[in-house]
């Protein structure tokens, strides 16, 4: 199970659950995952994964989460007070 900051009801918006799921499938293939199933809730997701040889559940999880949240921010700054893609 992984939290979003202050619980934040960040997957109410359709564009960061897709933009999660994106990450999620490339985060499988650079880290050489199995995914079983993930189910992604308005402040939150869980997960069922098993590591494959080379990395672990917490360079996994720590992988997905930096880099998910470097593009959260990066799309952000992107967008005007106004809700438009700069």
């Amino acid at each position: 199970t992984i939290c979003t900051q202050d619980r934040w009801p960040f997957f109410k918006e359709d564009l960061f659950c897709n933009l999660l799921i994106e990450e999620l499938r490339l985060c499988k293939i650079l880290k050489k995952f199995y995914l079983y199933g993930f189910v992604i809730i308005l402040d939150h997701i869980h997960l069922l994964i098993q590591p494959g040889d080379k990395y672990n559940i917490s360079e996994i999880i720590r992988s997905l989460k930096t880099n998910y949240s470097r593009n959260i921010a990066l799309l952000l700054h992107r967008v005007d007070f106004l809700g438009e893609v700069c």
